[in-house]
């Protein structure tokens, strides 16, 4: 949610309290590609991506596998020049360089599409996930949101 949309939602005094001006967070990381790639490495796949979808996957035995982040992989493109690994225009140019000998152009020119968690399956099947949610609607009743 972005920080307007969240201003429509909250009360004026809770609003007030929150810091919306976060890109001063991390920002000696974040002012050239090579500090995105970094912040990516420290922050988001770590942290959020990985553990998060390992917790899904292993509640069902399944085990996820991530082929693009073995560590050899890892340290062997962020050592190529940043002009190898970024050219402003294109996302991941070198692995879709590589991809053209062995992927068909339908798939090479496929729109990106994110993997979505079927939220809407827990809240109908586990009794656990919706006396979760019950639980921690409770926030409503305390004033934070507006009506």
């Amino acid at each position: 949610m972005r920080p307007l949309q969240i201003k429509n939602v909250l009360q004026p005094e809770i609003y007030t309290r929150i810091n919306t001006g976060l890109s001063g967070y991390h920002a000696s990381e974040l002012k050239s590609y090579s500090g995105y790639f970094e912040y990516d490495m420290k922050y988001s796949l770590s942290s959020h991506h990985v553990f998060r979808d390992d917790l899904s996957a292993m509640k069902y035995g399944v085990e996820f596998r991530y082929p693009y982040l073995s560590n050899t992989l890892i340290d062997y493109v962020a050592a190529l020049p940043e002009n190898i690994r970024f050219n402003g225009v294109q996302n991941k140019p070198l692995l879709r360089k590589v991809a053209v000998k062995y992927l068909p152009q339908e798939v090479l020119n496929m729109p990106k599409r994110g993997f979505s968690f079927p939220v809407h399956y827990f809240i109908k099947n586990e009794q656990r996930v919706r006396d979760f949610i019950a639980e921690n609607l409770e926030s409503l009743k305390k004033g934070f949101f507006q009506r």
